[in-house]
């Protein structure tokens, strides 16, 4: 499928670059897991299978951020952060892997990553990762945002 083609998994009334998030794995499952997380979280989750495809969709749609494989058919995780930190405004990056331990944890934060989840997902664990590497713009409720109307009896004197 072209990377054009991909569909794009929307939450309620996100636009721009807030609140989406590119999945970067060569795995399928990985991006339906990431969907089913976050979209009812109010994220965008776009897809990419290989370090290539991930350049193409990030050059025409920012992100706010990145889940990546630690492993790719064409690269790795740090191939991805090189490009990411290019951006104008480069989203975090986070690094999945089955092997996550400190050494891939301290190696991910010390070259610039922002964070390691270990695979199997933990919809918890990916929630909470995501919702701190990029929070979502608050909403506020029209109601809160209008003046409160007076209602005063006037008595005559």
């Amino acid at each position: 499928m072209e990377w054009r083609e991909r569909q794009v998994t929307t939450g309620r009334g996100i636009e721009g670059s807030a609140g989406v998030v590119l999945s970067i794995s060569h795995v399928n499952e990985d991006h339906a897991v990431l969907r089913r997380i976050l979209y009812p979280e109010d994220w965008q989750v776009q897809v990419a299978d290989c370090c290539e495809e991930a350049f193409r969709r990030l050059s025409c749609c920012p992100v706010s951020a990145i889940i990546t494989n630690d492993a790719l058919p064409d690269g790795d995780w740090m191939r991805i952060l090189r490009h990411a930190q290019a951006q104008s405004r480069p989203p975090n990056l986070i690094v999945a892997s089955r092997l996550a331990d400190e050494r891939l944890w301290a190696e991910v934060l010390n070259l610039g990553g922002y964070d390691v989840l270990t695979k199997p997902f933990v919809p918890d664990e990916v929630r909470r990762v995501v919702a701190l590497a990029c929070p979502l713009p608050v909403r506020r409720d029209s109601r809160l945002s209008q003046p409160a109307k007076a209602n005063f009896a006037t008595s005559a004197a």
